[in-house]
Order: structure tokens, then sequence, then C-alpha cells
């Protein structure tokens, strides 16, 4: 075939078998999950950076519950060998933008973050200065839009990260529930990338049990974890990547460790020659929590 052929085959073989997740029952049975590194890898240059973004901003749920992305392909479902080369791949493939290029890679939380979270137990968050229905906080799409500034609009469409601690089983209604934030700035369409907390029965009992005695460590690590292995996957961002979060749930503490996350310490065995540059611009942190030592003072 000619090498027009391959490109159109090599994206089209990978997003098929990834849709395909859907009717997978468990990631032990996926086949891209098996291939993805012997497929991506194939790919040229060219298709690398579309390739990434469409498995990056189309979550699928297999029948278990688990969920099918890019980062989990990569960092749940391949030998450390194969996650090397993937990685060395994006890496000569996906070319930073021009400097004068204005825009942000955006992550944000979601419960106190875009809109109050709302369960009884006040697990999810605990504001309670806005509605309660579901409705996002005031500006919060604009923030997003005007952050993102078509940053990675040529890819099929400008998106936002959604970095939350809520399991994958509850994550699966926030692209209808938050379409607002997933729609691109200029090709109207909805997108979202979607990094869910831990999943598994026995992880989300512990979880919501150290959030009840208001010991949040486990949720922090495990977005700081997170945000590094999204980073790793998009080297080409660097210094570009900005966090939304709030001042309920670890946040705030592990902002200063997003701050310190180079593109070197990430890739320190891929022979990266990008240097120690920050890879996070700045942390937002919407301040919810009353009382001594926050910043909203006690009613």
């Amino acid at each position: 075939p000619s090498s027009a052929n391959v490109v159109t085959l090599g994206e089209k073989a990978i997003l098929d078998l990834h849709e395909a997740e859907a009717v997978c029952r468990k990631a032990a049975q996926s086949q891209l999950a098996t291939d993805f590194a012997r497929l991506f890898n194939f790919l040229p240059d060219e298709a690398v950076p579309r390739v990434r973004a469409a498995l990056d901003a189309s979550l699928v749920f297999r029948q278990d519950g688990s969920a099918a992305d890019l980062r989990s392909y990569v960092f749940e479902h391949m030998s450390e060998r194969d996650r090397g080369s993937v990685l060395r791949r994006i890496q000569i493939a996906c070319r930073a933008p021009d400097r004068l290029r204005q825009g942000f890679v955006v992550l944000s939380d979601v419960d106190d973050t875009l809109l109050p979270g709302h369960d009884v137990l006040q697990v999810a968050g605990s504001d309670r200065s806005w509605h309660l229905d579901g409705r996002l906080y005031p500006g919060a799409s604009r923030i997003h839009k005007e952050l993102r500034a078509g940053l990675r609009e040529e890819y099929g469409g400008d998106y936002s990260v959604l970095l939350t601690a809520r399991p994958p089983a509850l994550v699966k209604d926030l692209t209808k529930k938050l379409r607002r934030i997933g729609v691109s700035d200029e090709s109207r369409n909805r997108r979202l990338a979607i990094l869910p907390g831990q999943g598994g029965i026995a992880k989300m009992t512990f979880n919501v049990m150290r959030v009840l005695t208001r010991d949040f460590s486990t949720i922090g690590q495990a977005k700081l974890q997170r945000m590094s292995e999204y980073s790793a996957l998009f080297p080409d961002y660097q210094g570009r990547f900005v966090f939304i979060g709030d001042d309920g749930q670890a946040d705030a503490e592990v902002a200063e460790q997003m701050l310190g996350l180079t593109h070197s310490s990430l890739t320190a065995n891929l022979g990266s020659k990008a240097g120690g540059a920050p890879m996070v611009a700045f942390v937002a942190v919407h301040a919810v929590q009353q009382g001594e030592g926050f910043a909203v003072a006690p009613r």
C-alpha cells in the first residue's frame, strides 16, 4: 500500500479498536491494550498528535466499568519498555507550539471547582454557596475557554481535562453534565478528557472512609500522579499546563508539588534534552473552606 494508505489505516485501526473497548468485558481482554505500542509507534509523525488527542479526549468505558483512554493504555496496561518507546515516539513526533502562540492546557477538578459537590455526607465537596442542582459556578466555562485559547484546536477541537478524585464508575455522565466546559472554541465539538480517581470497590471504600475523617492525602497523591503522567504524554506543552482546584480536598496541598514538576524529572530515562523547566504555569485554587487558616472567613 502507499504511504498515504498506511497513515489512514494506522489511525483507523487504533481508533476502531478504541471504540470497540465499549463491548470489551475487562482490560485483560483489550486488543488495543495489547497492541497499542506496536500500532502507535508505526504511525507517521503527522498522525501521532492527532491520534494522541483523539484517544485523550474520548474516554470509553468497558463493561466492567473500567476506563480506557490514552493515559490508561500507556501507564496501566503497558510494560516499562513499551511505555518508554511510546513516550519517545511522542517526543519525536509532537512539536511544541510557537512561543508567541497563546493558550494553556487546562486541567480542572470538578466538585467545588466547577460546581458544588452535593452528596449528603459531603464526600465530593462541602461548598453550599451556590445552587446544588448541577449548575456551574458563574464564569466557570468562560475561564476554561479563555485559558485554552484554542491551543489544541487543530487536532479535532480544543478541550479541557477533568482531573477528579471520582472513580471511573462515577465519571461516565460528566461529558453530558459539563457539556458547556467541553465545547470546543472553534469547531463546537464537545470534547473532554477525564482523568478519574482510583477504581475498584475496595479502593473506593477506603478513600471514602479517609475523606470522612478529613484525610485527603491519598486523593492528593493520586491527583499528583495523574498530573505527572499526563504531562509526560504531552511534553510539547511544557510550561503551559494549568490546574484549577479548590481548598477542600488536597488540591491546595499538592499545588506546590505540581508546580515543581519538570520535564526532566518526568522523562529522566528517555534521553530528553528539554531540561528542568517547569511543566505547570500556575495553579488556581477556589476558596470554599471557612474558618481559621482558610481564605474565607467564618460566617
